[in-house]
């Protein structure tokens, strides 16, 4: 009983810490989410995703890759786009669970449609290459397209991927990449 009660303990002080972190390193953070809640208080779900990081990386815990899926799917289940990208790169590289491309697939499109820039430069190479959904260069073409919008990097695949696709391909991949973003703005006002 007094191991539960000293885990509970460490737990609520690991999530003190936590907070406290998240509160230090909000002002820094270049991420588009946000650890603010809507009281302007650091949010509970950025202090999960903190603990994720931190299993992850070993920062002030043991590293614990199977502790760090756990947290971060606890913030992803709340919709935070940083912990939905995180949960997908730990099912990618299996990490702390086993590999299933599928499933980093689902957590990607989850934080792509949040407009996580690096979730759609990895939708992009996952539908490249044909990891976890069939090959297709229209929707690969399409996340770097969208991707593209934030990062350099995914201009310069979705250029080379252009070599690759006929003129109708890329047309119907600009298409998709514009509705996308036509709908990601609606969803903003």
């Amino acid at each position: 009983m007094n191991a539960i009660k000293s885990k509970g303990v460490f737990l609520h002080i690991l999530l003190a810490l936590t907070l406290v972190f998240c509160a230090q390193n909000n002002a820094k953070s270049t991420e588009e989410s946000s650890c603010q809640s809507h009281d302007h208080g650091v949010s509970d779900t950025c202090a999960q995703y903190n603990l994720g990081v931190m299993y992850r990386d070993g920062e002030g815990v043991p590293q614990d890759y199977a502790e760090a899926v756990k947290w971060y799917r606890k913030a992803a289940e709340q919709d935070y786009a940083d912990a939905q990208y995180n949960l997908g790169v730990m099912y990618y590289d299996g990490r702390g669970i086993p590999q299933d491309h599928a499933e980093a697939v689902k957590w990607f499109r989850k934080a792509a449609g949040q407009n996580h820039a690096e979730a759609q430069y990895n939708l992009g190479v996952m539908y490249r290459n044909g990891e976890g959904v069939p090959q297709d260069y229209v929707r690969a073409y399409m996340w770097f397209n969208v991707a593209a919008i934030k990062d350099e990097g995914a201009a310069e695949r979705r250029e080379s991927l252009a070599a690759l696709m006929t003129a109708e391909q890329i047309a119907e991949a600009q298409r998709l990449s514009s509705a996308f973003v036509s709908a990601l703005e609606s969803e903003q006002e």
